[in-house]
């Protein structure tokens, strides 16, 4: 059965840093997963700071369907009153990164058309018709454009990337993205909590199909710095210096992701 209506919650037996972020099946598959949490400093006697990275697939279980654009938002604030937002001081992939571009040749015969009759008594008719063909060459890629988002006070407390397609190809979205959000926390410890709202658009198909519904509301993502670092994509960071972590290193954008390696048939 379709889970398109049905947001992701937190369990409230551990509420903090939830490793699904967002999860979406039916025809359109949207999902965004956690992979990296690290609580720390952004340098020696910095203030302090947290790495996040995330996985996000978007897919559709009909060939003759596609994504045709979507939008990530990632938007904090502080868990306690009073206090401030922890701000976003280094996001990857950020700004406009381009893939599958293309270039197409495209020829238009543009016609030119001139008549007049011999007399309002006969059917005799004359016509001269000039034709011209114009080639041109169409590029167009696919893009991913990341940015910040800021509060009424212009702090940037929030993150965003949109996904289109290469429209020349009809190719859909990049169908993965692993991307980095580096906060700065200030010297707070206090817990902090994020808002994650993800929207994809499909083909007129899709809409007329059903494919794509209203986003449903997730739980805002809980973090409490003091949970150890997660160290899932590397062995160890250092924690007491996160702002000199290359956070384009850990980014992969694909389209379809291939098999690592195949030995006689079987994935290795």
């Amino acid at each position: 059965e379709a889970r398109d209506g049905v947001r992701t919650r937190n369990d409230p037996a551990a509420p903090f840093q939830r490793s699904t972020i967002t999860e979406r099946q039916g025809i359109t598959q949207v999902q965004c997963f956690s992979r990296e949490i690290i609580h720390g400093s952004l340098s020696a006697n910095g203030n302090n700071a947290t790495l996040l990275v995330y996985d996000l697939h978007l897919d559709t279980t009909k060939k003759s369907r596609r994504i045709r654009e979507a939008q990530v938002k990632f938007e904090f604030r502080s868990s306690s009153t009073g206090s401030s937002a922890p701000q976003v001081v280094n996001i990857a992939p950020y700004r406009s990164v381009s893939l599958l571009s293309i270039s197409a040749e495209e020829s238009k015969t543009l016609g030119y058309g001139l008549s007049a009759g011999a007399s309002q008594f006969t059917s005799v008719e004359s016509s001269v018709k000039f034709e011209k063909t114009v080639n041109q060459t169409k590029n167009d890629s696919a893009r991913v454009a990341g940015g910040f988002l800021c509060n009424d006070y212009g702090k940037q407390v929030g993150a965003q990337w949109i996904l289109f397609e290469n429209e020349l190809v009809a190719s859909g979205t990049p169908k993965f993205m692993r991307f980095a959000i580096l906060l700065d926390r200030e010297n707070d410890e206090d817990n902090f909590e994020c808002k994650v709202t993800i929207d994809a658009s499909g083909d007129w198909k899709a809409v007329l199909g059903g494919l794509v519904r209203s986003t449903p509301r997730d739980d805002p993502i809980l973090f409490d710095p003091t949970f150890p670092p997660t160290n899932k994509l590397r062995k160890g960071y250092d924690i007491e210096n996160l702002g000199s972590v290359d956070l384009d290193e850990l980014v992969e954008i694909e389209f379809d992701k291939p098999l690592k390696k195949k030995f006689e048939g079987h994935l290795v």
